[in-house]
């Protein structure tokens, strides 16, 4: 009965995360399969069909290379299976470069890899930030700012071993399965001093990183408003802050975008704040309600 269940379960996520990489190699099949164990692998390679597939687990850095043998010959009963073979990873790691590219090419995404720092693990390289207090809403609105950490993502990383770690496996990941050219979405969400965040993105052509428009949070979530990131009639909707410093954060955002604002203020309690659009005028107003 377990073995029943195992079975049936391959067969759905096989049906869901099957995607194929085109006729860029000959047929070969690469399935995404992240979080899944190893029967899982065989299985879902194994309910994918006749052929040679190659099922990754992004987040543990594993590849499994399977032939599947037996479904086209005859009809197979309940209760058997065809011929499933694991083989080691193929030689020339180079050529799998050429699949994943036909894999980005046909389904518009490519492998995507994301991490956490916090700022303290940037300040080491970027020692002018000692002594200032910095929120998701200082670094979108200073260019140089937001210039400035983008150019220390990539040592900042190291200097957190958690995201290293993550790292590391996925980086060896994609070079087994497919080689070091293979277009990578890497993205940084980098945690500041009040909790807020900002992202950061790889650029897989130039290997440097940048801010992320509109990537902006505070440290409930909410967005914080960010001036050519968004139409101004999309700020409509309301706003709770429990901070001081993420409600001053929020009136300074929106007075930068242009925003009509009313009854600006609140403390250290629940605040909360509704934006909406007056479509006729083509302007957006923030009233402080409690």
């Amino acid at each position: 009965m377990e073995r029943a269940f195992r079975l049936l379960v391959a067969m759905a996520i096989s049906a869901c995360c099957a995607l194929y990489a085109g006729d860029a190699r000959a047929d070969w099949n690469v399935i995404d399969c992240t979080g899944c164990p190893e029967w899982q692998m065989r299985d879902t390679a194994m309910y994918a069909g006749d052929g040679p597939h190659a099922v990754f687990d992004a987040a543990n850095g594993v590849v499994k290379y399977y032939q599947v043998n037996g479904w086209n010959d005859s009809p197979i009963e309940f209760g058997q299976e065809p011929e499933v073979i694991e083989w080691a990873p193929p030689p020339g790691a180079s050529q799998w470069a050429g699949v994943m590219r036909e894999y980005y090419q046909v389904y518009g995404t490519p492998l995507a890899m994301s991490s956490e720092i916090h700022i303290n693990d940037v300040r080491p390289n970027y020692p002018d930030l000692y002594g200032q207090t910095l929120t998701a809403y200082d670094v979108a609105s200073d260019i140089n700012l937001k210039a400035g950490i983008a150019a220390r993502v990539e040592n900042s990383l190291t200097a957190n071993a958690a995201a290293q770690s993550v790292l590391n496996r996925f980086t060896d990941m994609v070079q087994n399965l497919f080689g070091g050219n293979a277009p990578v979405n890497m993205t940084v969400k980098l945690r500041l001093d009040d909790g807020s965040s900002v992202e950061f993105k790889k650029d897989s052509v130039s290997s440097s990183y940048y801010y992320v428009r509109g990537s902006a949070r505070f440290s409930n979530g909410s967005v914080v408003p960010e001036l050519g990131a968004r139409d101004k009639s999309e700020y409509t909707g309301q706003w709770v802050f429990n901070s001081s410093v993420s409600l001053d954060d929020f009136w300074a955002a929106m007075n930068d975008i242009g925003a009509t604002l009313h009854n600006v203020g609140g403390g250290s309690e629940m605040t909360i704040i509704v934006c909406y659009w007056r479509p006729t005028e083509g302007e957006l107003h923030c009233t402080r309600q409690l």
